[in-house]
């Protein structure tokens, strides 16, 4: 059995990496301390333990101050959870340490979707165009699919998502992969924000063919939770569409953005110049 929580290395050792620092535990086999003795025996020990591992590597994923954090989690273990004598007062140690880190968690959640709608930005990146692309309708569907995702789950990093995501000169994001032997591109530019702050993103889709399919997304950002394994709850990012407008393969119109109105100029399907009026 293996034990999670101390996702921190000890005082006394030195990390070469982030990831050796929030990625080192204890093995049950080798635990010498009384407290990690005590931990691999007790069964509500060991869960919470595995607990406090998911909730500390999240709260150390979003910190903006990651060594703070880490000394404040080697502080927790020195004082509050080796200080215990026995199993009651360790597993209090841990649901408190638990919940004291999901409010601190929670606290971020202005932040983020601050940054979000701003800059466009998740976690100081840009956000993935494979999730921009996820809530674009097709054209072979009369009614659209899915209109929201989270924003944290589609991080270029993960596997559903996985791109190579590049920002070019003029601002414009592109992710590139690799589908059924195909290279894929979905590019995005950020037009600008509507008075209630919606955001206004024009996109670009290229696959095998020669087409470069162009359309024009609005999607708005909101915090909001989930429920998760074991009956915690967990704050997240939503990336929620409002609408969406087709433009037609390689679209070259120019579009201009105000507070309550897009104006969408003539080119691909379109033959004239069309305004979008909004209350």
């Amino acid at each position: 059995m293996w034990n999670f929580a101390v996702w921190i290395c000890v005082p006394l050792m030195l990390c070469a990496a982030e990831n050796i620092a929030v990625g080192a535990g204890f093995d049950c086999t080798k635990a010498s301390s009384k407290s990690e003795k005590l931990i691999c025996s007790n069964e509500k020990l060991s869960s919470l333990d595995d607990r406090l591992g998911e909730v500390y590597g999240r709260a150390l994923k979003k910190s903006p101050d990651k060594e703070a954090l880490k000394r404040e989690q080697v502080n927790w273990i020195k004082s509050k959870r080796d200080a215990c004598p026995d199993a009651p007062c360790m597993a209090a140690a841990y649901e408190a340490r638990i919940s004291a880190l999901e409010n601190t968690i929670r606290g971020m959640m202005p932040k983020v979707l601050q940054e979000a709608r701003e800059r466009f930005t998740f976690e100081r990146k840009p956000i993935n165009p494979r999730a921009l692309q996820e809530l674009l309708p097709w054209l072979a569907d009369n009614l659209p699919g899915p209109v929201a995702v989270d924003v944290e789950g589609t991080a270029a990093d993960t596997n559903r998502y996985f791109a190579d995501v590049t920002v070019g000169e003029n601002g414009q994001v592109s992710a590139k992969w690799t589908e059924e032997k195909e290279n894929m591109i979905f590019s995005y530019q950020r037009l600008g924000v509507l008075g209630d702050g919606v955001q206004v993103i024009q996109t670009w889709s290229r696959g095998g063919g020669t087409m470069v399919s162009t359309n024009l997304i609005l999607v708005k950002f909101m915090a909001d939770t989930e429920y998760v394994d074991g009956g915690a709850v967990r704050d997240r990012l939503l990336m929620v569409r409002t609408g969406a407008f087709g433009l037609g393969d390689r679209y070259n119109g120019t579009i201009q953005v105000k507070a309550k109105e897009i104006t969408i100029g003539a080119g691909g399907v379109l033959s004239k110049p069309e305004t979008i009026l909004f209350k």
